[in-house]
């Protein structure tokens, strides 16, 4: 749901390194960007390198690219792409670089056969997993982007209170006829902050949805 990978089962193992390296370096340069905003840099370049190493071998090993690279884009059975994505977010949250990641949203029966195996994956990666069938909807994302499907919560810790606090908070600014303006710019805040993401992305998420 986060980030969008094109899957690329046969490219050689020399290309998929190159692109999985390019990968990796443009989520160093991410890494570095967050935890340099939380004053820990030096925190930020020993995530970054782990990350950056983790990402091309994750790359190479399950021949994945980034869409800039169409030209070697084959279909893959959706399944495995999905699960692809949990192990790759997986390891980004365990890491310590984003907080909270979420998978792809999906329809209730194709998530009911889906759990199991992104559930596997999440354990062997030593995070948390949740079953959203209600994501917050904020002015982070299009209202439309997952009403009526299910998508599932990476995390670890107590960052899953953290999001239900968010949602019972949104929930009662509504309630109370008070979720407009600044209340409603707040919530997309926090939510942006706990996907980790950078402040130029969330401010520019929430002009492009409140338009």
């Amino acid at each position: 749901m986060e980030w969008i990978f094109t899957p690329t089962p046969s490219l050689p193992f020399l290309e998929s390194f190159k692109y999985g390296w390019i990968t990796g370096k443009f989520i160093q340069v991410y890494a570095r960007s967050v935890d340099q905003e939380r004053g820990e840099a030096m925190k930020a370049h020993k995530s970054a390198r782990q990350l950056g190493f983790l990402v091309a071998v994750f790359i190479c090993s399950s021949s994945l690219s980034l869409p800039c690279f169409g030209e070697y884009a084959q279909a893959v059975d959706k399944r495995s792409y999905n699960l692809g994505i949990v192990g790759a977010f997986s390891e980004v949250v365990r890491l310590g670089v984003k907080k909270l990641a979420l998978s792809e949203v999906l329809p209730a029966d194709e998530m009911d056969l889906f759990y199991t195996d992104a559930k596997v994956v999440t354990d062997r990666n030593e995070v948390q997993l949740y079953r959203e069938t209600d994501l917050l909807i904020s002015d982070l994302y299009p209202a439309e982007i997952a009403r009526g499907l299910h998508v599932l919560l990476i995390y670890t810790g107590d960052t899953l209170d953290t999001y239900l606090a968010l949602k019972a908070d949104k929930a009662r600014l509504v309630k109370s006829g008070k979720y407009t303006a600044v209340a409603r710019r707040d919530i997309a805040v926090r939510f942006g902050q706990l996907l980790s993401y950078p402040v130029p992305v969330i401010e520019k998420l929430i002009r492009t949805h409140q338009q």
